[in-house]
């Protein structure tokens, strides 16, 4: 404290860190009675501590206090140099809609539109958090008229350096409850911590910045509210790297936390409520980490992504949506993250970006296991549900759910013929399975598209249990390749048997080898290496597809007869000794005909 201020001013100061400078001092003259202005009062105090900070070149610490009272404001409060201004007490976490309670009051009588009730302004504010010089506003309330611009606007032209915000209430101004708007400086380690806006007719919280012009990095809100804001309740516009912790917001007329440019954020235990639109809106917003919280009960969709990217959503709760999503992406907005996102209804996602992943956790307040569906809209988003649960593209067909009736763990229905994908693992309930069946099949991939107007399969793969299953063990199991003939349903191309043997259109590439029926139209459908069951001649053969050779062993004396399905060498018959083989291909549907033959 200066000798020359003490004895300029006897009776005004004394030592807290600095001088401070009581409004109610005669010299000043404040009454805090709510019907005296009060506002050259209490700017007199404020430009004196200015003009003393200035003096003592910033190295010492200003301070103008506010007895407790209720003081009428009819003009703007400028603040353009560090000093602490500052009430005794709020009770900061008094419910919402309500006045405010503090030991100090602002009370505005402010009508003029483009009037604050406090503007902090100048050229550079603050010089670090270490320092005792930096603008700091604490324990005092705000009640406006409704007429009024902002509560606080902060438009400094230079940088803004460990400005604390603490313990304060504003309610009732016609504009923005806090503002802030610094577009060619550094905006740092400033700090808002108990700052609750309500009944406002903007933005319960604006910060702009434009962070490509100055270091924004370091700036903190904590515990924050805004309560009935008439636009977004925390409404941040080009700026980053900055926290946001156990933030609320409720019953704002738009957003009730939205971000434009906004990078490098951290939002930690977010409570929006009831917002008027979408509960989270990002716009071009990247690589911003939102950690626990709940969005609960918005018009619009809960979470609504828009040109964004790298965003991170770890265990979010997201209450039950009316006719909207839960979250939504635009066809610009990829590689997002929702991890261990829980759910009070059936989450609906309208993707329509790309490479989003889902790593679903938990849906609670749903009745029955058929009700658990994740309904996704368009996108090529990568999914990881909880077993028993469904996921379902209602556009592009996937449909991964628990069957109803049978209470299978996964099964599917690819809808419309769509690409789908089946995982079943057995009958019963994850918590008591039943064993899987002979044959049953136990995984299925379909693709398919569209020719005209109708979607058509048009390849599958499929696992399946091979053989008859034996409680206990192990079932063998094969692999299917199915492929489409024309007009026709998709029928078995390939499969990968229980003994690694493969059979590519039944040709097989294995050991097999398969006996004729002894008749005179033996089956071909088993493979392509066959040996003779018999003497009875064979006038056809019953079956196969266009495109299989077969090789057969005669290993008796038999006659393969030359004729209308079996086209022979020399149009004559072949009377096969034991030893000879014969090698046929169907070129035409039910016509084989004679590619070679050995005879020994």
């Amino acid at each position: 404290m200066t000798t020359g201020a003490q004895e300029k001013f006897p009776g005004k100061f004394f030592d807290y860190g600095g001088a401070v400078l009581n409004v109610k001092h005669l010299d000043f003259g404040a009454k805090g009675d709510g019907v005296t202005d009060d506002t050259a009062a209490i700017q007199s105090a404020i430009d004196l501590a200015s003009v003393f900070s200035e003096a003592a070149n910033q190295t010492q610490g200003f301070t103008v206090l506010l007895p407790p009272g209720t003081y009428l404001i009819t003009d703007t409060l400028t603040f353009t140099v560090p000093i602490l201004f500052t009430g005794t007490y709020t009770d900061w976490h008094r419910g919402p809609n309500v006045p405010p309670r503090a030991g100090a009051l602002l009370k505005s009588g402010i009508t003029n539109s483009s009037k604050d009730v406090i503007e902090v302004s100048g050229v550079d504010l603050g010089l670090g958090i270490l320092d005792n010089l930096h603008p700091r506003f604490e324990h005092f309330a705000i009640i406006g008229t409704g007429s009024e611009r902002d509560g606080i606007r902060v438009t400094a032209t230079g940088a803004v350096r460990a400005m604390q915000l603490i313990d304060l209430q504003i309610w009732n101004v016609g504009g923005t409850g806090v503002l802030v708007t610094n577009a060619n400086a550094n905006f740092e380690q400033c700090l808002f911590q108990h700052v609750v806006v309500s009944s406002v007719g903007g933005d319960g919280f604006f910060l702009s910045t434009g962070f490509a012009n100055g270091d924004v990095i370091g700036n903190r809100f904590v515990e924050c509210r805004a309560s009935s804001c008439g636009r977004h309740g925390f409404f941040a516009d080009d700026f980053k790297h900055f926290e946001l912790t156990s933030f609320v917001e409720d019953s704002s007329g738009s957003n009730g936390i939205r971000f434009n440019e906004v990078r490098h954020a951290r939002i930690i235990g977010a409570v929006t409520e009831t917002a008027g639109t979408e509960g989270i809106y990002l716009d071009d917003s990247h690589n911003n980490t939102f950690i626990g919280g709940l969005n609960s009960r918005s018009v619009g969709d809960q979470i609504n992504l828009v040109d964004s990217r790298s965003n991170i959503f770890i265990g979010v709760h997201l209450d039950q949506v009316a006719s909207e999503n839960h979250v939504s992406f635009d066809a610009t907005s990829h590689d997002n993250i929702f991890e261990s996102t829980s759910y009070a209804d059936t989450p609906q996602i309208s993707d329509s970006g790309s490479n989003n992943m889902f790593l679903f956790d938990h849906i609670v307040g749903t009745s029955t296991a058929q009700d658990r569906t994740i309904l996704m809209t368009g996108g090529n988003s990568i999914i990881f549900g909880t077993p028993g649960e469904r996921v379902r593209f209602t556009a592009e067909g996937l449909d991964v759910r628990r069957d109803a009736a049978s209470s299978n763990i996964i099964s599917s229905v690819a809808g419309s013929g769509n690409p789908g994908y089946i995982g079943r693992r057995s009958g019963g309930t994850h918590a008591s399975p039943t064993n899987v069946a002979s044959a049953q099949a136990m995984m299925s991939l379909l693709a398919s598209g569209y020719s005209g107007s109708t979607m058509f399969t048009t390849g599958q793969i499929r696992c399946a249990v091979d053989g008859t299953v034996v409680n206990t063990q192990r079932p063998a199991s094969r692999w299917e390749f199915l492929t489409n003939i024309v007009n026709a349903a998709a029928v078995v191309g390939m499969t990968l048997d229980r003994n690694g043997d493969l059979n590519l259109v039944n040709r097989l590439i294995n050991s097999t080898v398969t006996a004729l029926a002894n008749d005179a139209t033996p089956s071909v459908s088993a493979g392509s290496l066959f040996k003779t069951g018999g003497t009875t001649t064979i006038t056809d053969l019953d079956d196969g597809v266009v495109g299989q050779t077969i090789k057969i062993l005669s290993e008796h004396a038999i006659t393969i007869t030359d004729g209308t399905n079996i086209l022979l060498n020399g149009s004559a018959n072949f009377v096969m000794a034991a030893g000879d083989v014969l090698v046929l291909t169907m070129y035409n549907d039910q016509v084989w005909v004679e590619d070679s033959r050995q005879v020994n």
